[in-house]
């Protein structure tokens, strides 16, 4: 979706008290954009270069609240799905962004190490939202068929 709803003149106000609308819908506590050399240090933990649909996004706000639940399948079951973050650096949140990064680096490390394998440090996968720590939403960055798709993780489901 592009465009907005919003006058210009009520988009800029809307910003100048933290609230952006991005494709229809609305970021609270929104963030400034994401730096060129943020994007870079991003990718530097990537299997491959972060989607332009993520990056839209944090060029529109790198960070900030939403109140959404999502519905999300789940094999043949459709579960409810919150989503209240948008993971950004310096957040007063479970984790940061970068926490966040961090964080799955070590599981990928650990998964490798429990395989007989080494983890070269890249992510396949990047968190990039969710709720806390019980709902994460992911983006694939791995160069191939799932690239760019976005996949959900709740804790304690199946």
């Amino acid at each position: 979706m592009t465009g907005s709803a919003l006058s210009p003149s009520l988009t800029e106000r809307a910003r100048r008290f933290g609230i952006i609308e991005y494709e229809h819908r609305l970021i609270h506590e929104a963030r400034p954009a994401i730096t060129p050399e943020s994007i870079a240090r991003v990718e530097q933990f990537c299997r491959g270069p972060v989607p332009d649909g993520l990056k839209n996004l944090w060029h529109a706000s790198f960070g900030g609240t939403v109140d959404y639940d999502l519905e999300v399948q789940l094999g043949d079951a459709v579960v409810a799905f919150s989503f209240t973050e948008i993971f950004y650096p310096n957040s007063d949140g479970y984790r940061d962004f970068w926490g966040w990064i961090e964080f799955e680096r070590e599981l990928a490390e650990e998964a490798a190490s429990q395989r007989g394998l080494s983890f070269d440090g890249r992510l396949s996968h990047v968190p990039f939202g969710g709720f806390s720590y019980s709902n994460r939403l992911y983006v694939c960055v791995e160069p191939g068929p799932h690239y760019g798709s976005v996949h959900g993780w709740a804790q304690g489901l199946p």
